[in-house]
């Protein structure tokens, strides 16, 4: 599986007062339609199963979805509540984006008010997290609100590319090219603060792959590209098979390095020695869903990479002329 493809996964608390024996429907009703709404939209929710009123509890149900590989969590007050409770989830599941979920006052089937104190707790709490020095979404609503849900979607794939950031493998082949400054970069400050591991290919490596394949290894791949492209203004389609080798290549030492993307110092190392540059090599992978750049700009590349995370879809990059 492509790292992209991972869901994300969100945990879920219903936190309580343990004063209070029982829930009313309507509060009850609003988490079934937050789980019910992140779900229709792709993400995968943990819930703890039940009801927490007390510290122990809010321990307890927190290490047991701290196995679930959370990307981040939400903490839904349906009443008012005792601050220790929460505080104790954050902090078992400390370093995981937060987003503190309660409801506003609302009017029953009488036309009067009501209100279970949900957003009165729910601000005290942000207070006191702000006051401690987290970070964390405060959606005071229903899902039904277009707004709330969709900041909350927002946070939570966010989150979940901050994740995947730290698993990415990343290629360079080659170092950063023709005196690009801006495309230098800081390798521990890359995997410390950024996230992913960028991961050095060697030269000799690839042009050892290059010279292994065949012509009849990437005879198919031509006839594929005159069927899905325009190539009736292309001389010498015969001249394609060096770019389809190094397309191959590349393949090659992204399944042997486990590799989520790959930049390419093209020039002069392949416009020189091989004569053949690597746009149209890239840009196939690209279409596949592996993030490629050039000229060993690693900074451009890894900015695409999170565009890729967060949108799932194909990134693309170039200059923009007048």
């Amino acid at each position: 599986m492509r790292i992209g493809d991972v869901k994300p996964r969100v945990g879920f608390f219903i936190i309580s007062d343990i004063n209070l024996e029982t829930l009313n429907e309507y509060s009850l009703d609003i988490a079934k339609r937050i789980t019910g709404r992140l779900k229709d939209n792709g993400v995968e929710v943990f819930s703890s199963g039940k009801v927490i009123k007390s510290q122990r509890d809010a321990v307890s149900e927190a290490l047991k979805l701290a196995g679930s590989d959370l990307d981040s969590y939400i903490l839904y007050f349906p009443t008012w509540f005792e601050g220790p409770v929460p505080v104790s989830i954050v902090r078992e599941l400390e370093g995981l984006p937060a987003i503190l979920w309660g409801f506003n006052m609302w009017e029953n089937e009488k036309g009067e008010k009501n209100t279970t104190g949900s957003v009165v707790g729910e601000l005290v709490l942000k207070g006191t997290l702000e006051r401690m020095g987290y970070k964390f979404l405060f959606v005071s609503g229903v899902p039904e609100e277009k707004d709330k849900l969709e900041g909350a979607l927002d946070y939570i794939k966010a989150a979940r590319a901050k994740k995947l950031l730290r698993r990415t493998r990343f290629g360079q082949l080659g170092y950063t090219g023709i005196g690009m400054y801006p495309g230098t970069f800081d390798h521990v400050f890359m995997r410390r603060f950024i996230g992913p591991e960028v991961v050095p290919v060697p030269e000799c490596e690839f042009d050892d792959y290059f010279r292994s394949i065949k012509d009849s290894e990437v005879s198919g791949l031509l006839e594929n590209m005159k069927t899905e492209f325009n190539l009736e203004k292309v001389q010498h389609q015969e001249k394609l098979m060096p770019t389809l080798k190094i397309y191959a290549a590349l393949k090659k030492v992204i399944e042997k390095y486990e590799l989520d993307g790959i930049n390419v110092r093209c020039h002069y190392d392949f416009s020189k020695r091989l004569r053949c540059t690597c746009c149209v090599p890239i840009s196939l992978l690209s279409d596949e869903k592996i993030v490629t750049g050039c000229e060993g700009d690693i900074i451009t590349s890894i900015s695409m990479f999170i565009f890729y995370l967060l949108s799932d879809d194909v990134v693309a990059y170039g200059d923009i002329m007048d």
